[in-house]
């Protein structure tokens, strides 16, 4: 076994919490201690897997089988055989933008990857047909002397890394007639190092190939992530749908939370043994019901299925007694608990695993009725209509109502003092806390200092109030009501903010007023963010992923642009153009910076990779490319089609899409509809594989003449591009502006040969310009 393969073990062994099942329990407590069979090792030659686009041989080596596990062998290991043994990945990419992410990690377009050892977890039929094979070999044996060695070297890594995906396993194990397997394979590369396969059903995109990487940060980093071909024209259905939810929520006195939440569910695909959901790895299952009858949790916890699934969630499965209906809603009901919050300062609190830390199956719209209980020496803010408020000695009870369905529920708690302002139908209320975090404090001369105190005094909040007040006026007139009829704003310590319906989360910074020396020491590119951005951004997730969510998250960059263009919009008719130019040119500069791997930082990938653009060897790409880009991308569609028009496309969106998920590709449709006439790319296409699915920015430069004629001025030119490859094009728009009157526009398609421009004036012009407005992102 190579040192490789043994560090990942011992990774995934030292990162495994307990394993925790109720009587059914057992499928996964065995998977958890899965044992190789030395009677079933066979010594096999030019066999195969072919997962979708992933296509696995095994030329020559030693296949060896685990011992099965209610009739079901879920595991075997391969190992070639002496220095001619040999296996092979090949894997090909389906679009140009994996087949460059997957060169960018593995310098390969499309894999072809040989190893020497591989550990296959599955859930599927892969024993049966790896059996198939090696039986229709001519002279196929079995190896009882190899099979001994191999159970004994293999069997502890097997149950480490069985242990990491029993969940998963169990999972597909319960579900029989599933549309296909999960399968994972952990291969042992001679290039590569170790890498895993991984295919799975369930997920948005089903099949995904990557590298865990450990130390103090571990992280897995996705190389290439696609939609299998069955899912591609009929994706998979949800296989839980998550209609309302009754919480109710004790935070004692040492914060920790413990919850009681009911969901009611349907299971769409019929008949269910087993319902996946998923929660914050802070949040631990103590038990579960369904329909009011006892219930199993299967609940793995390891550091590779985490990290390769979704760092902040991790999936358990509970398990009902009888099978559960399609044509029926059920009611489970799971207790949890962990610390989700920790305290910052006297007063001050920071809440963890916002909108995570109750069960879940992705961000669904749902319904909810939720209880809080803690003491009356802390303030709760949650959104929802106040159903009741009542103190029992030193115990608090807040009951709220949200009956619009919302993707997310979450609450803040600290000590506040609130200031209340009327945006028209909704109520606005800005809350600050009487202190700051300590990360805060130091950074001020005067440490006993309140900052946003909340004394009507307080010119800050005054004005942080009125600001929340005017954006939400603001949006409302051009986008419809927000979800929910009031709107919170609270503190959290940090640098960030976020936005769920009916309440906003506001980094402490936003409420220092701007001669703070707190303030004064940071950039001016972060001074404008807390002072005038951040608080207008996260009002217009009211609307943007609250009201319509990303389908996937591979759209989150248009949740994130669209609130981030929003907050622009908003800034304009304050600022005037000129701020948000000078904002516009600032996300340019920074995409066009040096990123710790010496590319751009605009090269990492493009806007569509979403949470896969989050690597600590390149930590500001995340945010550059979803915020800065995406704020870019929506700017220059609203050039292109103008400003009207532009509007339009927001209204339809939310239109159309209210109280659904909306992916990239929809919202490409809903925009060409509204490009004017004359657009070479009038669906856009072009413009979305370019700005949106690919990366790359031109530097642009302008030739031009003007020759008179007796018809008038003919002003010709060209357009050249370069720092791009060959196939990209962009629309830009050349100027002309006569002595007197209107400019004249011009739209050229820009491409690999220079490209060609004329049109003819009845004045002369006073100038030629290229781009006067900052309609395209270039160098």
């Amino acid at each position: 076994m190579t040192a490789n393969i043994m560090r990942l073990a011992v990774l995934v062994l030292t990162c495994l919490a307990c394993l925790r099942a109720q009587s059914d329990g057992g499928l996964a407590q065995a998977l958890a201690g899965i044992s190789m069979d030395p009677n079933e090792c066979y010594h096999v030659r030019d066999i195969s897997l072919v997962r979708d686009e992933a296509k696995t041989y095994f030329d020559e080596g030693y296949l060896i089988f685990a011992q099965p596990i209610a009739g079901h062998r879920a595991a075997a290991v391969f190992v070639a055989e002496g220095d001619g043994g040999d296996a092979e990945l090949l894997l090909l990419p389906p679009t140009k933008a994996e087949r460059r992410s997957l060169a960018l990690h593995a310098e390969t377009p499309n894999l072809d990857e040989h190893f020497t050892q591989a550990l296959l977890l599955f859930g599927d039929v892969t024993y049966e047909e790896l059996m198939r094979q090696i039986k229709a070999a001519p002279r196929w044996r079995k190896a009882p002397e190899q099979g001994a060695a191999l159970a004994v070297e293999w069997t502890p890594v097997a149950r480490n890394l069985s242990a990491a995906f029993a969940t998963r396993t169990t999972l597909e194990l319960l579900s029989p007639g599933s549309r296909a397997g999960f399968f994972a394979a952990i291969l042992n590369t001679r290039r590569l190092g170790t890498i895993d396969l991984l295919f799975d059903p369930r997920s948005s995109e089903q099949l995904i190939l990557g590298q865990l990487h450990g130390g103090e940060r571990s992280y897995f980093e996705v190389w290439t992530s696609f939609q299998a071909r069955g899912f591609r024209q009929v994706p998979a259905a949800p296989d839980v749908v998550v209609e309302h939810y009754r919480i109710d929520a004790t935070l004692d006195a040492r914060l920790r939370l413990r919850c009681v939440s009911t969901l009611t569910v349907r299971v769409p695909g019929g008949s269910a043994r087993a319902v996946p959901l998923e929660m914050s790895s802070q949040m631990a299952v103590t038990g579960a019901t369904v329909d009011g009858q006892p219930a199993t949790v299967v609940d793995s916890h390891a550091a590779r299925t985490d990290l390769t699934q979704d760092a902040n969630d991790r999936l358990f499965v509970v398990v009902p007694g009888q099978p559960l209906s399609a044509a029926a809603a059920h009611e489970i009901r799971v207790e949890h608990e962990g610390d989700v919050i920790s305290s910052a300062a006297e007063g001050v609190y920071f809440v963890g695993s916002r909108g995570r830390w109750y069960p879940h199956r992705g961000a669904q719209f749902s319904t909810f009725d939720v209880t809080y209980h803690y003491g009356r020496g802390v303030d709760l803010v949650s959104p929802g209509e106040l159903l009741s408020d009542s103190t029992d000695g030193e115990i608090r009870s807040v009951r709220r109502d949200i009956s619009v369905p919302v993707p997310f529920l979450g609450f803040n708690l600290g000590a506040y003092t609130c200031l209340n302002r009327i945006a028209g139908a909704v109520t606005v209320k800005v809350c600050a806390s009487p202190q700051m975090e300590n990360a805060l404090r130091t950074r001020m001369t005067n440490p006993e200092r309140r900052v946003a105190s909340g004394a009507r005094g307080d010119e800050r909040l005054q004005t942080l109030a009125s600001e929340v007040a005017d954006a939400m006026q603001f949006y409302t007139a051009h986008f419809g009501p927000p979800p929910l009829r009031e709107l919170v704003a609270a503190p959290i310590p940090g640098t960030f903010g976020q936005g769920f319906a009916g309440l906003i989360y506001l980094s402490a910074f936003t409420y220092l007023n701007e001669a703070d020396p707190a303030v004064v020491a940071l950039s001016p590119r972060l001074q404008f963010f807390f002072q005038d951005l951040l608080q207008a951004h996260e009002v217009a997730h009211q609307w943007w992923g609250n009201s319509v969510s990303a389908a996937s998250y591979r759209d989150e960059w248009l949740m994130e642009a669209l609130a981030n263009y929003s907050a622009i919009l908003w800034l304009e008719t304050r600022k005037g153009p000129v701020g948000v130019r000078e904002m516009l040119s600032n996300y340019r500069d920074q995409l066009l910076s040096a990123s710790p791997l010496g590319d751009r930082i605009e090269a990492a990938g493009p806007v569509t990779q979403g949470r896969r653009l989050q690597s600590p060897a390149n930590p500001r790409a995340f945010d550059l490319i979803l915020y800065g880009k995406g704020t870019w991308i929506l700017h220059m569609l609203r050039r292109r089609m103008g400003d009207a028009a532009f509007w339009q496309v927001l209204a339809q969106v939310l239109a159309e899409y209210r109280h659904k998920t909306i992916s990239t590709e929809q919202f490409r449709k809903v925009c060409a509809q509204h490009m004017p006439a004359d657009s070479a790319d009038r669906g856009l296409d072009n413009f979305f594989e370019q700005w949106v699915d690919a990366t790359g920015v031109p530097e642009l430069a302008l030739t031009s003449m003007v020759k008179r004629g007796p018809r008038g001025y003919t002003v010709s030119g060209h357009v050249a591009q370069s720092g791009v490859d060959g196939t990209f094009q962009a629309e830009v728009p050349v100027v002309v502006q006569p002595a007197q009157g209107a400019p004249v526009v011009r739209w050229v398609l820009t491409g690999a040969e220079p490209a060609a421009f004329s049109m003819l004036l009845k004045a002369a012009p006073a100038r030629v310009t290229l781009d006067p407005d900052f309609s395209v992102l270039r160098r």
